[in-house]
């Protein structure tokens, strides 16, 4: 039983904490860019009737 509890201490975990913070990271930068980019293609400005299409989403986009 001895060996058993050297052996799982001296195993290393799948990935680190690290590399799954920053791969969310970027998962969550390339929705943000997605989201701006469509919101520009839309029209992200205001116009003379209020806002157009992408405004709002654009700034969520900026946000994420």
């Amino acid at each position: 039983m001895a060996k058993h509890a050297e052996d799982s201490a001296d195993t290393r975990p799948a990935f680190l904490t690290k590399t799954a913070e920053l791969a969310v990271a970027g998962l969550f930068f390339l929705v943000g860019a997605i989201v701006i980019f469509d919101s520009v293609r839309l029209g992200a400005g205001w116009a003379d009737d209020g806002p157009q299409p992408g405004y709002f989403p654009f700034y969520l986009g900026v946000i994420i």
